[in-house]
């Protein structure tokens, strides 16, 4: 699917194994957002401020990714242009693997499942992550 413009979501929106390109605008997602073995590229921007994305080996690309509010998880790759920046309302939750392409800021909470030796999260920083003043990390043990 292709939508000229923008595209915000609200509700349930969920992709799987299909793209959704936003060539010309942005995508906002303020409900549940999941990527599901597909991938969604907003060539401008793609900006949370509060709801759910989830990523089951998907892929979120954009010039910009910002996720003001709200959780990020899953497992998948974010790959924007620019810095990924978390803000300080924001968790980034990975469920898997959940890789971020370039450099990102992080201000809000890096929570981290364990729930045994071999089922945690992990997040793969390829570029340099930057924790800022409100950054925290949570580390939860037992998840399932």
């Amino acid at each position: 699917a292709s939508v000229l413009g923008s595209m915000t979501v609200a509700g349930v929106i969920t992709g799987r194994t299909t793209a959704t390109t936003v060539p010309e605008g942005s995508l906002t997602n303020s409900g549940n957002l999941a990527i599901t073995g597909g991938y969604i590229t907003a060539l401008k921007s793609f900006t949370q401020t509060s709801g759910v994305t989830t990523l089951s080996g998907g892929l979120l690309s954009a010039e910009s990714v910002r996720i003001s509010g709200g959780v990020l998880t899953g497992s998948g790759t974010i790959d924007p242009t620019s810095p990924i920046l978390i803000g300080p309302n924001a968790v980034l939750q990975p469920t898997g693997t959940l890789t971020l392409q370039g450099d990102t800021q992080l201000d809000g909470v890096l929570a981290i499942g364990i729930a045994g030796p071999d089922d945690f999260g992990t997040l793969d920083e390829i570029g340099t992550i930057d924790f800022g003043p409100d950054a925290s990390i949570d580390f939860s043990f037992g998840r399932t």
